[in-house]
């Protein structure tokens, strides 16, 4: 686990001893824990398709293979997800936002992108 100097079996550099332990370990950042969110309860009490229990869970939503985020949905025991209709809105307005974003960066106003249009010449 380190940098062995060129030539010289099992000896490190020494810009590797730093990062060792006195222990002769690597040592490692403990990650920062997420805080627990309440999610709340399901807003149907069991899942239209099929009729089983439901849970709230923070799910991916995916666009055009593009993550715009995790949202909290109503998942079945089988795998049926229901996003909640303030998920619904909220993924409706990430959209709007990177959209308006992409928009931006193309670097145009919708009036002049219709007039370099090839049709309206």
């Amino acid at each position: 686990m380190g940098i062995v100097e060129p030539g010289l079996p099992r000896q490190l550099l020494s810009e590797a001893m730093s990062y060792i332990g006195k222990d002769g370990d690597v040592p490692v950042r403990s990650m920062p824990q997420a805080a627990a969110v309440e999610l709340g309860e399901p807003s149907i009490a069991s899942c239209p398709d099929c009729g089983a229990s439901v849970r709230r869970e923070l799910l991916p939503f995916r666009h055009e293979r593009r993550l715009l985020g995790y949202f909290p949905a109503d998942v079945c025991s089988n795998g049926h997800e229901y996003f909640t209709e303030e998920s619904g809105a909220a993924i409706q307005a990430v959209a709007r936002m990177r959209k308006a974003r992409a928009f931006r960066r193309e670097g145009g106003t919708r009036s002049s992108r219709r007039a370099r249009s090839p049709r309206n010449r």
